[in-house]
């Protein structure tokens, strides 16, 4: 070897290239692995178990809706009928005054009619 002479440059080897890429791919391909197992993954379990914590709540706001829908359903059929009770009782209470009036109305007539009569015979 001459000492005047100098190495050969690594960077202009076309091996070095090659090896660089090869060397680049392995580290980013690393790097990605790493970031989807370390990062990705535990978030993706995380959000699967807060989809089905959420859907779970959900099926239960939706079932108590359902059975307080009914509930309400129920007592106000029950109103309804205590009211349609009430309309009966007050239509026949209402029927039996008005025939209490009327019967108290002729009672009042009669006794006009006596008291009419009594008192011509008296003043005779």
């Amino acid at each position: 070897m001459d000492p005047n002479q100098t190495p050969p440059n690594i960077f202009t080897s076309p091996e070095y290239y090659e090896s660089m890429a090869v060397v680049l791919t392995a580290v980013v391909g690393m790097i990605t692995a790493g970031v989807k197992y370390w990062i990705i993954n535990p978030h993706n379990e995380n959000f699967e178990e807060i989809v089905k914590s959420t859907s779970e709540a959900m099926n239960k706001i939706e079932q108590n809706t359902s059975e307080s829908m009914n509930k309400i359903d129920s007592d106000v059929s029950k109103i309804a009928d205590k009211l349609e009770d009430i309309r009966v009782s007050i239509a026949t209470v209402k029927n039996s005054v008005e025939s209490a009036h009327h019967r108290i109305d002729e009672v009042t007539e009669r006794v006009n009619r006596m008291e009419n009569l009594y008192l011509k015979d008296k003043i005779k």
